[in-house]
């Protein structure tokens, strides 16, 4: 129906623009959009600092981002293959 939203929907989708601006200070981040969302809400690079002005890419990773109101991701099945089966570590942030 137009004009409403889930409230649960919204804070989702602000806890999840927050926790890419907190990744954002140490890392190259790309946002994964919601279409193509399989489990996975961010893939980042963690950047170090060289010289105090060129950033080198280091080791890529992983996120799936949760609000507080999820108390725990339980793989098990299927999903437990596709963790298991995944070339770059998955971290899970529940704010």
């Amino acid at each position: 129906m137009p004009g409403r939203l889930d409230s649960n929907l919204r804070q989702g989708n602000f806890q999840e623009e927050l926790g890419v601006l907190l990744l954002r200070t140490f890392c190259a981040v790309a946002p994964v959009p919601r279409t193509e969302d399989v489990g996975v809400d961010v893939v980042a690079t963690l950047l170090e600092r060289i010289d105090n002005r060129v950033l080198f890419a280091k080791e890529n990773f992983l996120i799936q981002l949760k609000a507080s109101s999820v108390s725990h991701i339980l793989y098990e099945g299927d999903s437990l293959k596709w963790l298991l089966s995944l070339k770059i570590p998955l971290f899970c942030w529940k704010r």
